[in-house]
């Protein structure tokens, strides 16, 4: 069985490749994704070429700030995960029933 971190080392885990589970909140997700598509279409017909050209780098734009956070919210949680890690697998010199030595 392959652990991990040999996952990790070869490419077989990305978190950015993730792909919706069958949940509520993943069929929620695709009905909204499903009722952007119309509104984003008369929105963007109704404006003009400077407008479009406008509206088009503002979404650019707020794609390029929200992959930035999303990366940041990882990079935390993952940190955060390590911490609780270590907290669990270290001794802890407040517990009265913990044998420091193992």
């Amino acid at each position: 069985m392959i652990s991990v971190l040999e996952d990790l080392y070869y490419g077989n885990v990305n978190p950015c490749e993730r792909t919706l589970a069958d949940t509520e909140k993943a069929n929620t997700f695709r009905e909204l994704q499903h009722a952007l598509t119309p509104i984003e279409k008369q929105l963007t017909s109704a404006l003009s070429e400077q407008q479009l050209m406008l509206f088009h780098t503002f979404c650019n734009m707020q794609s390029e700030l929200v992959g930035m956070e999303q990366e940041s919210i990882f990079i935390s949680a993952f940190r955060l995960g390590a911490k609780l890690m270590t907290e669990v697998l270290l001794p802890s010199e407040n517990n009265l029933f913990e044998n420091p030595q193992g």
